[in-house]
Formats: structure tokens, sequence, C-alpha cells
């Protein structure tokens, strides 16, 4: 086994869960004589291991017969783990549970117990077309078309014609889920290259697709899966060109369908929770808090605890200006923080905090973690928490009065800003803001650029570049700076303008 082909089985031995671990043990002390125990050994030695590393397993055990025959021990030892999936327990794993009953229905007919191998059949067919696992049918309808043609020569005919359109009906099924499949990839391929830069383009993108004759109703999805992806693709489109009443509306329904038939939409936690989660973002974004509450509060009573739910709890209180509920959420941050290290909604949990301190006028913790971000190696984070990072560096070191970091800050932002052809956002409106502000006096002049900015800021929310207001309402900031009051304060009145939702407990 080569060096690239051992990497692979230190790959696969990792990404074992735990019931796999198990399920590989037991496979494979059915083994005679040595072998399960040099599997064992091996798999255990491996598992042990940061990286693999081939010449510590030899020098460690260089009288073991697994090592003087280490290159073959390892490919039985990856084939094994292979082969120990198909005994694993398939309870959750349907589709292996129905090809296990294929091939009994196959081994039946060879061996001429044509009666036993149809009740099978029936068996199969029945819980197949339940959970709508049409490709696997065509496998069963082969099977019985063999049946049938074993049998009496005068009920041939009839029979092949019944099961010919039976197969016809099961391609159609396919093909229309694969038109839908087709649609909705070329619907978020849309939305990934276009996103909030060029919305126009994305609109008439979207109204081309969405125009498809199989969009024009739902009659048109012959099966459930068919339908869920016709209601995931409306809800997306209406999200991505903030429709968000269209969006509300098709996700709930595709979250009703969901829940009426599990055994066919909710094959992993991870589907339902995907749409319990849209659904929240929705709500927020709609300024719905009290159902995003309900719907959050329905996650965590079926998945516990989660990181962007987590942080989308936070930017609801925070945008009500309810600290006390804000921070209660906060007092487990470092734990929560190490839990998820690698998630990816991480960046956006210390963003959150970041803001907070910074809305409440705790510039020096605000900065101690927006250091966190600043410090980090990697930008793998999307630009607009890129830029966001280092406007909040800027923004921070303004409020401190850190004059001698602004002149870095700014210069940095500003060359990001030109390699982005220089657009006119919000990160540019603020390093001009700020490059004349701190040298100016509090007066007139100073009052009057503000509400400029301000201006200039409510114009932007809707257009490329103003996604990160998503992060912090900057515009509020600005006017509890034109009317010398606290954040909060401001941010509470201007709830109350507009009604926000209270969240009424």
């Amino acid at each position: 086994m080569s060096k690239k082909e051992s990497s692979k089985l230190f790959e696969l031995i990792k990404s074992l869960d735990k019931g796999e671990r198990r399920n590989f043990k037991l496979f494979s002390t059915e083994w005679k004589g040595n072998t399960a125990n040099n599997h064992h050994k091996l798999f255990d030695i491996i598992d042990g291991q940061k990286h693999y590393d081939e010449q510590s397993i030899r020098k460690k055990y260089p009288h073991e017969k697994f090592v003087k025959n280490l290159a073959t021990t390892k490919v039985h030892l990856y084939n094994s783990i292979l082969k120990s999936f198909s005994y694993y327990n398939t309870g959750a794993a349907l589709q292996g549970d129905l090809w296990k009953k294929i091939i009994a229905a196959e081994v039946l007919l060879n061996k001429r117990l044509y009666d036993h191998c149809q009740q099978q059949i029936n068996k199969i067919k029945k819980e197949a077309y339940k959970v709508e696992e049409f490709a696997l049918l065509l496998d069963v309808v082969r099977v019985e078309e063999r049946l049938i043609r074993s049998g009496v020569l005068k009920i041939v005919y009839s029979k092949l014609k019944e099961l010919f359109k039976e197969e016809q009906n099961l391609i159609e099924l396919i093909y229309n889920i694969n038109t839908y499949k087709t649609i909705n990839r070329d619907l978020f391929d849309s939305i990934w290259k276009y996103g909030a830069h060029n919305k126009e383009a994305l609109a008439n993108e979207l109204k081309t697709i969405m125009a498809h004759p199989e969009m024009k109703d739902i009659s048109m999805a012959l099966s459930i899966k068919a339908k869920a992806i016709f209601l995931h693709m409306h809800g997306a489109c209406g999200f991505a060109l903030e429709k968000l009443s269209h969006s509300v509306n098709y996700t709930k329904k595709r979250l009703e369908l969901m829940e009426a038939h599990p055994h066919i939409l909710i094959r992993t936690h991870a589907e339902h929770q995907g749409v319990l989660s849209n659904l929240v973002s929705i709500y927020y974004e709609q300024r719905k808090f009290s159902e995003a509450i309900a719907i959050i509060a329905k996650y965590e009573t079926a998945y516990g605890e989660n990181l962007k739910i987590h942080t989308t709890k936070m930017q609801i209180y925070l945008a009500l200006g309810e600290m006390d509920r804000f921070r209660s959420l906060m007092i487990n941050a470092e734990k929560i923080l190490k839990k998820n290290s690698n998630d990816n909604y991480y960046i956006q949990f210390i963003g959150i905090i970041i803001v907070s301190y910074f809305a409440e006028g705790s510039y020096k913790k605000a900065q101690q973690w927006n250091n966190r971000l600043l410090n980090r190696n990697d930008t793998s984070f999307s630009l607009d928490l890129f830029l966001f990072v280092r406007l909040f560096a800027m923004l921070i070191a303004f409020e401190l009065k850190e004059y001698h970091l602004l002149e870095s800050y700014t210069r940095s932002l500003k060359r990001q800003l030109n390699k982005l052809g220089g657009a006119r956002s919000v990160a540019s409106l603020l390093v001009d803001f700020i490059q004349k502000a701190q040298f100016q006096k509090l007066d007139d002049s100073y009052y009057n650029m503000l509400r400029d900015l301000k201006s200039n800021l409510d114009k932007l929310k809707k257009e490329a570049g103003g996604h990160m207001m998503e992060y912090f309402n900057l515009s509020i900031w600005v006017q509890s700076k034109i009317e010398k009051k606290t954040f909060i304060q401001v941010l509470k009145k201007e709830n109350k303008k507009k009604l926000i939702d209270p969240l009424i407990s």
C-alpha cells in the first residue's frame, strides 16, 4: 500500500463513529485464525495516532506478524472496514436494509422457490414505495421480471406488460425528481454567483430559472421528494430576492411536509435542523422575533444547543436592546467557543459579542474580543466578515481615541477596498468619515458630517456592501452620537417608532 493509500486508511479509521468502530470489531471477530487479531491491533494502533506514522509502527512492533506483512495487512484492513459497513445495523440506513432483502429475493429465485421470492418482492415493494426509493425499485422490478419469465407461459405476457408499465412509471418519477434537482442546482449556482453584489443580474437569472414549466405549480412535482425540492426552491428564491413573506410561506410549507412525512424527508436530523434554522433566519429578517424564538425553542427541545441558533438568539436580543437577556446567553461564551472551535458560525458568535460590548460602550472589552479575530492566521470567513473585523478595529480605536492606531487601520482597509475596485460600501464610507473626524472639533461641521454619514449608510442598507449592517446597526450608532445618547437608548426609541416585535414573555 502506497503512502497515499496509507493516508486513506488513516482517514477512513478516523472518520468512523463509535457505532461503526464497535461494528467493525464485532464483524471482524468472525474471521478465522490470527486475521482478526492482526487487524484489531493495527486498527487500534492507527486509531491512536494523531498523524499517520508508519515508521513508528515498524519501530515499536518489529516482531508482530502484521508488521512483517504490513502492506498486505493494510489493504485487507481497509477493505474489511468497507465490508463491515454492509453489516452495520441498518435501522437508520433504510437503503441498506432494502438491498439485503433484494439479495435475499434473488437467492430465493435462484433456488426456484418462486412463491417465497414473490412474497419477498411484495414486502420490498411495499416498504420501498412508502419511502419513495424509486431507483431501488427498478432493481426489484428486474428481479420480478426474471421471476415472471420463470413461471407458467400463459400468464407471462400479461404480467410482463403490467411490470413494464410499472417500470416506466418509476422512470418518470425518477426523471421528475432529477429535473427538480437540476433546477435547484441552477438556482443555488446563481445565488452564490451574484449574491448581494449584483441584485439586478440575480433577479433576472432567478426569473428565468423559476419560469421552468415544472416550477409553475406544486402539482407538477409527482412525489413527496419532488414537492420538498419545489418548496425549498421557492423559499430560497424568495429569501435571495428579499421577498420574505413569499419565503416564509414556502419554508413553512416545506417544514409541514417534512414533519408529515418524516420517513421520506427526515432521513438525517440535519435535514430537519436545516429547515428550522432557515425559518429562524427568515423570521429574523422580518423582525418577527416572537416567531423566531418559538422556532428556536422547538429546535433546542429536539436537538439541544447549536452555535448558529444561539448566535441568532443573541442577535435578536441585541436588536431589541434586551441586554439582560443578551448577557444571560453570554455567561458560558468561553465554554461554547471551546466546544465549537471549528464550527462555521464560530466567527459570527465572536462578532456578536464584539458588537454587544461596543454597543454598551465597553470598548476595551470589544477590542479584546475583536483582537481574537484580527490576529487569526486564516481568512477563511466571508469577505463581509473579513472587512467587519478590520472595520471594528478602526471604530474601537476611534472611540478609545487611539489615534496612533487609526492611520494603519484606515490604510489597511483602503487597500482592501481598492482590491475590490473601490466599491462604495459601508466600509469605505466609514473610512472616509474617520479619516476626517479624528481631526475635527465637536462643532456644527462635525455633526453635519455625522448626519451625512447616517444618510449615506441608510441608502446603502439594501445595496451591495450594506450587508455588514446585519452584524451591527451602524446607523443607530451614528444617530446616538448625533443625539449624544447611548446606543441602547436610541435603539429602543427606534424600535418603538417602528413597532419592532417586543418579544412578549
